[in-house]
């Protein structure tokens, strides 16, 4: 939800979509270069788990028991690179 920049829990697929629209063209080639091809993975599989109903139910399951959906030998503490020139805390744009 948070890299769609949705709030928890939306159910709204055309939000869902208008989100993955709007952060496709943030990570582009065109915008970040030749190294977003891993974000657009990462945004793409977002978008693909949230907008299927089946695949959204056991995530937001999963989101409540606070487990996450990542088994621990597939999470890496480093961002793909770029991350943080696309992604803005918005507590501090407001």
């Amino acid at each position: 939800y948070g890299l769609l920049g949705i709030p928890l829990y939306t159910s709204d697929k055309k939000a869902i979509k208008s989100a993955h629209r709007r952060v496709v063209k943030l990570v582009h080639p065109d915008v970040l270069g030749g190294d977003s091809a891993e974000l657009q993975l990462i945004v793409t599989e977002a978008y693909q788990t949230l907008s299927d109903e089946h695949k959204k139910k056991a995530y937001d399951n999963k989101l409540k028991k606070g487990k996450p959906n990542l088994k621990k030998s597939e999470w890496s503490p480093q961002a793909p690179p770029n991350i943080k020139a696309v992604f803005v805390d918005e507590t501090y744009c407001s």
